[in-house]
C-alpha cells in the first residue's frame, strides 16, 4: 500500500511513471535500496532512470533541463532555511534567506583568478601566439611544389622512372621527387586544454549569471514592495515583515548594489570569453579532443608565462564545480534530504499562514478544533 503524499490518497499500485519523493510505502520494512533509509518508506531516486518495485519496473520523472538552474537555487534555499534551528517563540521566514543572496553575490576565488587572467592578457596571447609543433610529411610531388628532399629522395627517383622527366648524358632530369612538407600542429596537449577550458567556463558562467539574475529579480522585488503604493497595505506589510526577518531595507540595497557590480563583472567576463572561442586557437584545435579531469602538468603549462595560468584556472573552477560523480548511495540521500527539507518548508508557509488567525499563539483553538503547529509540517 502506497500513499500518495500530493492527493493524500491510498493507492495499491504505483503508476508507471512515478515523480521520486511523492510516494510513501505503508510497509517501509522490504529494505530496498529507493526507501528512505531511516525507514520512513519515501520513495526517493538515486539518478537511476528505472527501478523495479514488487516485479513491476517503474520510470522516474525528471523535471526538463531548463530548469536545472532554478530547482539548484531552490535546493540551497531550502538547504538554507533547513539547517536554522527551530524556534518555538518566533518563525523563521519562508522568503530568500540572506545567506544564501550573500554567498552568490560577491565573486568567488575561481572568478577572482579568471577576471586577473583577462585583465593581464594571458588568455588573448595564448589564442594569438600559441605554442605549436611541427609536423613532417613525406609525399611524392612535382619539382615545382618541392622545397625540400625527403631522406631517400635520390634513391626512390633512381628506382622510379616514371618520375623521370627525361634521362641525359650526365643524368635524369625528374619530373617528380620524395619532398618533406612541414605542417603547423596547433592540436598539442597544451592547446587542448586551452581549448577545453574555454568550454567550461563558458558553461560555468553561463550558470552562474542565470542564478545571479534570479537573485537579482528576487531583491529588487523585495525593494519596489517597501515602496509600493498600488497594494494591499496590508499585504505589503505582511510581505514586508516576513522579509524583514531576513533581510534589513538597507541591507536589501547593499545585497541588489552587490549582485549588480558581480554580475557586471562576469557578463563582461562571459562575453570575453565568447569572443576568444569565435576566433584564434580555439577554431584550430579540434573539438574532439577532450581533456579528462586530471589535468597532466607539462612543462608548457608549469613554467610559460602565459600558459601556466591555464592549470591555475582550471584546478580552480574544478574545486568550485567539482569532477568527481556521486554515487547513487550518495545521491539517493541527498534526495532524502532535500525531501525532509521542503516537508519542513511546506509546513513552515502553513504556519505562516495560519498563526495571524490564532491570535500570533502557536497553539489555540480555531474554527472549533484545537490546532497547535509547533511541529507542523507536511507528509
Amino acid at each position: 500500500m502506497w500513499i500518495d503524499r500530493l492527493t493524500g490518497e491510498q493507492i495499491n499500485r504505483l503508476p508507471d511513471v512515478i515523480e521520486p519523493g511523492r510516494y510513501l510505502d505503508t510497509e517501509p520494512s522490504s529494505g530496498r535500496q529507493i526507501l528512505d533509509s531511516g525507514d520512513s518508506g519515501l520513495l526517493v531516486s538515486d539518478g537511476t532512470e528505472s527501478v523495479v518495485i514488487r516485479g513491476q519496473r517503474h520510470i522516474f520523472a525528471s523535471a526538463p533541463k531548463s530548469l536545472d538552474q532554478k530547482v539548484d537555487l531552490f535546493e540551497r534555499i531550502l538547504e538554507t532555511i533547513d539547517s536554522v534551528p527551530e524556534d518555538d517563540g518566533d518563525l523563521v521566514s519562508p522568503l530568500m534567506p540572506e545567506g544564501v543572496v550573500n554567498d552568490n553575490s560577491h565573486l568567488n576565488a575561481f572568478e577572482l583568478k579568471l577576471l586577473e587572467a583577462l585583465d593581464a592578457g594571458h588568455l588573448h596571447q595564448i589564442s594569438v601566439r600559441p605554442r605549436l609543433d611541427l609536423h613532417y610529411e613525406d609525399e611524392v610531388t612535382d619539382v615545382a611544389r618541392a622545397k625540400k628532399l625527403a631522406k631517400g629522395a635520390l634513391v626512390h627517383l633512381a628506382s622510379h622512372s616514371e618520375c623521370w622527366q627525361r634521362q641525359t648524358l650526365s643524368g635524369v632530369i625528374p619530373k617528380r621527387v620524395k619532398a618533406r612538407f612541414s605542417e603547423d600542429d596547433f592540436n598539442i596537449y597544451e592547446n587542448r586544454v586551452y581549448a577545453r577550458l574555454l568550454d567550461k567556463i563558458e558553461l560555468y558562467l553561463i550558470w552562474r549569471v542565470g542564478t545571479l539574475l534570479q537573485l537579482q529579480s528576487a531583491v529588487t522585488e523585495a525593494l519596489e514592495f517597501y515602496g509600493a503604493k498600488d497594494l494591499h497595505h496590508r499585504l505589503t506589510e505582511e510581505i514586508c515583515k516576513l522579509w524583514g526577518k531576513a533581510f534589513t531595507q538597507d541591507s536589501t540595497s547593499k545585497a541588489s548594489e552587490q549582485l549588480a557590480a558581480t554580475l557586471e563583472h562576469l557578463e563582461k567576463a562571459l562575453g570575453t570569453i565568447r569572443g576568444l572561442k569565435q576566433s584564434g586557437l580555439y577554431l584550430l584545435v579540434s573539438r574532439s579532443a577532450q581533456i579528462g579531469n586530471g589535468l597532466h602538468l607539462t612543462n608548457i603549462l608549469s613554467h610559460d608565462q602565459h600558459y601556466r595560468h591555464l592549470a591555475v584556472l582550471w584546478n580552480e573552477l574544478k574545486s568550485i564545480v567539482g569532477g568527481k560523480q556521486a554515487t547513487p548511495e550518495e545521491r539517493k540521500e541527498k534526495n532524502v534530504i532535500l525531501n525532509h527539507a521542503y516537508s519542513r518548508y511546506a509546513g513552515l508557509v502553513l504556519r505562516h499562514a495560519l498563526l495571524p488567525y490564532l491570535g500570533n499563539k502557536l497553539s489555540s483553538k480555531w474554527a472549533r478544533l484545537a490546532v497547535s503547529f509547533i511541529s507542523i509540517r507536511c507528509r
